[in-house]
């Protein structure tokens, strides 16, 4: 049975948060839950890293709504607002990885 004793002795047996290395720090930070973001931020990063020329804001933001209606990401945003709608990423670490040696992604 888990006594009240025993949860003191694994709380000092447990190492303290300023002895975390960076790297520890980092997986913690990769584990955490997404937090939403503007759709404004998600088409200036594809601009950035786009090599080819996009032929229309509205064929990405079609795509924008696929990669929704799939549940790869999630809209946070009120039903009614339009003008800052935010979305959250659904996939984990490991799968955006997959994907990125797919498309040979840097």
């Amino acid at each position: 049975m888990y006594s009240l004793e025993m949860k003191k002795k694994t709380r000092k047996s447990g190492v303290g948060s300023s002895a975390i290395s960076g790297s520890q720090r980092f997986l913690s930070q990769r584990f955490r839950a997404p937090e939403p973001f503007p759709l404004e931020r998600l088409i200036a990063v594809f601009f950035r890293i786009q090599t080819s020329h996009c032929r229309s804001t509205s064929d990405l933001l079609i795509q924008i709504n696929t990669l929704v209606s799939l549940r790869l990401l999630t809209k946070t945003s009120a039903r009614d607002m339009f003008e800052r709608v935010k979305l959250r990423c659904n996939v984990n670490y490991d799968f955006v990885y997959a994907i990125a040696e797919k498309e040979e992604f840097p």
